[in-house]
């Protein structure tokens, strides 16, 4: 339940972020005389692949949240998901859901960089010239 929302979150800001970047550096608009560079490519699917991890982040870390206290709570007092969010509110307020945020958009935006840009190199490695 966990991955699947930080998924598609992490993928739909990728799109965004590089669309948005590449708009920002003039790529696609009438200025679209230059071919941009290996280094050009890879540092714009750097830094989407850095703003996806955030926004991921930012906005699934409650769930994850949840799923570790769930998990680690033994099974003689078992909580609910809405028993726990109660529970971290009452203790620490509204951040309560947001503890490990941190390790979170590190482990995220490093995951989801490397991979990103493996794969888009490997894919342009691998694209047949027309």
């Amino acid at each position: 339940m966990t991955y699947s929302p930080s998924s598609a979150v992490w993928w739909a800001s990728y799109g965004s972020s590089q669309r948005i970047i590449w708009r920002l550096l003039g790529h696609g608009t009438e200025r679209e005389e230059f071919v941009p560079s290996q280094w050009t490519i890879a540092s714009v699917q750097t830094a989407g692949g850095i703003i996806a991890g955030a926004t991921a982040s930012c906005i699934t870390t409650p769930l994850d949240t949840i799923k570790t206290r769930l998990q680690v709570m033994g099974h003689e007092k078992r909580h609910t998901a809405r028993q726990v969010v109660k529970g971290l509110i009452r203790d620490d307020g509204w951040k309560g859901l947001y503890r490990g945020l941190g390790p979170r958009f590190f482990s995220m935006s490093a995951w989801g960089t490397s991979m990103i840009v493996a794969y888009e190199y490997l894919k342009r490695l691998c694209a047949k010239d027309e």
